[in-house]
């Protein structure tokens, strides 16, 4: 028998997804739909969510580029913070709008003790993945430098901590968690788990690798911290929802950006 996946409301008769918590006409409850934790947008907003975070920030990072690198001079690191603020805070505010109707659903998930417990574990096991990864490719591959991603992220919070608290430790985990998990992995998943799996994990790591950095090795070897962070993350939010994940991969983001602040800050 075919998976069902439409219903239809009770009380105002509207035929709807079925994964959708609640009527779009009528705000009734949806009682039939499967049990879940995740948060389920129309399919036309989930593949939205994940185009505007793979797609529009790197439209927006070259536009932002060519508006700032007159009034930044010739101070690079200056330069990207600017660039890179700009086009996750735009990001931010597109997003906002793509889900507007489903302030609702994402509260929800806020609202539950399991979900800052989740989150927390979720965390913990990111930040413990991360140092056993550190520690055997430190002995593994001890001429290997830092990616560029990371080496990004160090030279604009020793530059504006501030800013980067909230750009790199808040705004960015939102963005990438409404593109990736609430838009690619739930899409994916509607026709199958495993598959939603493997896409939302590749996906997410690729994003952070630079494959045309002057240095692939380091690149490479950073791959395997990124493969885990995404594993977790991926899992967290299939099995406890977008408020777990969010919260780990904000804790997990703004522990880097004071450790750049406590161990390189002047």
């Amino acid at each position: 028998m075919a998976k069902k996946t439409r219903t239809t409301c009770p009380d105002c008769g509207k035929v709807y997804d079925i994964m959708l918590s609640r009527c779009p006409d009528c705000h009734r409850p949806n009682d039939e739909r499967p049990m879940t934790r995740m948060t389920y947008l129309p399919i036309p907003h989930q593949i939205s969510l994940f185009l505007i975070g793979l797609i529009g920030i790197n439209v927006l990072a070259v536009i932002y580029t060519l508006i700032f690198a007159v009034p930044t001079g010739e101070d690079s690191v200056y330069r990207m913070l600017v660039v890179n603020s700009m086009t996750y805070i735009t990001l931010f505010v597109i997003d906002i709008i793509v889900v507007m109707k489903y302030y609702a659903d994402f509260g929800k998930s806020f609202l539950k003790g399991r979900t800052y417990l989740a989150g927390l574990i979720g965390f913990a096991a990111v930040y413990g993945a991360s140092m056993i990864v550190a520690l055997i490719t430190t002995v593994a591959f001890p001429d290997a430098g830092t990616g560029e991603n990371q080496s990004v992220a160090v030279q604009m919070v020793l530059k504006n901590p501030v800013v980067c608290v909230f750009v790199l430790g808040l705004i960015g985990p939102l963005v990438e968690e409404l593109a990736y998990r609430v838009g690619l992995f739930s899409l994916c998943k509607r026709w199958n788990t495993v598959f939603a799996y493997i896409a939302t994990i590749i996906v997410f790591t690729i994003i952070h690798i630079d494959f045309f950095s002057g240095n692939i090795y380091n690149e490479l070897v950073a791959l395997p911290s990124y493969l885990l962070a995404a594993g977790i993350f991926t899992t967290l939010y299939h099995l406890e929802g977008f408020g777990a994940v969010f919260i780990a991969h904000a804790l997990n983001n703004l522990l880097s950006v004071i450790t750049i602040i406590i161990t390189q800050g002047k």
